[in-house]
Parts: structure tokens; C-alpha cells; sequence
């Protein structure tokens, strides 16, 4: 009885921390999720809420140059792709693959982009930090 108790136990261990996993992936995909529909919403009050104020000044540049982007653009963006790739208990790296098109305003070329997001966990929302292009391929 006792041995059988015990396998249950580390079974049911094992099922939730396989779902706390599957948790924290969730909360980090729709914080991408939230980013993006702020975009194509141009609400830059919910796209700023998606980013991670570090106090470097970076925060205030990103808003102004969202500001700056609804003013002059209008864009539609998609997320094509998002992969987990490592996730610690504050921090995260993401893989986003997205395709954007212009569809008013000043010169833009349409592309699909790979991004390396950086992200970090601030309270119990992940918001992003950092982020890279690894790779953009313009559409005609």
C-alpha cells in the first residue's frame, strides 16, 4: 500500500510540474500575443504594458518610437511562430516569428522577421525586456 501511495504521489509530482511549465509557456505566449494585438490595435498604452521598464531609459525611447510609428504607419502584423527556447524563474528567451505589411502610411518594406525576444518577470507578469532581429526577409 505504502509503495503504491509513493508512485502516486511522484506521478502527480511530476503531472504538475509538467503543467506549471506548460503555465509559465502560456503566460509568456499571450504577453507576445497582448504586444502584438496592441500593435495592430496602435494602442500604445497596452503595447507599453507589455514591455519591462529597467529604469535605462530604454522604456521611454520604446514609447516614444511607438508614438511615433502609430502617428506615420499603419501596419498589420501576424505572429507566424513563438518557441519556448529557455526559462528561468524571472527570465525567458523567445523566438517570434512574425509577418508585417504596410497598409498606409510612409515607406515601409513588408517582411516576415525572426526576433529574439528577452524577457523578464516582473511580479507575476512577463513582460519583454530586451529584444534582437535574428533575421528578416522583405516581401515583394
Amino acid at each position: 500500500m505504502r509503495k503504491k501511495l509513493l508512485f502516486v504521489l511522484m506521478f502527480l509530482a511530476v503531472i504538475l510540474a509538467g503543467c506549471a511549465e506548460n503555465s509559465e509557456e502560456q503566460s509568456i505566449k499571450n504577453a507576445i500575443i497582448s504586444n502584438m494585438d496592441a500593435m495592430n490595435k496602435e494602442d500604445a498604452a497596452q503595447y507599453m504594458s507589455t514591455i519591462y521598464n529597467d529604469g535605462s531609459g530604454l522604456y521611454e525611447s520604446t514609447e516614444n518610437l511607438i508614438a511615433t510609428l502609430f502617428e506615420g504607419y499603419d501596419l498589420e502584423s501576424e505572429i507566424l511562430s513563438i518557441e519556448v527556447l529557455e526559462i528561468t524563474d524571472n527570465t525567458a528567451k523567445i523566438k517570434v516569428k512574425t509577418k508585417t505589411i504596410r497598409k498606409s502610411g510612409g515607406v515601409f518594406k513588408d517582411n516576415e522577421a525572426t526576433m529574439i525576444h528577452y524577457m523578464f518577470k516582473e511580479g507575476s507578469v512577463w513582460k519583454i525586456q530586451n529584444s534582437t532581429i535574428e533575421n528578416i526577409n522583405y516581401i515583394d
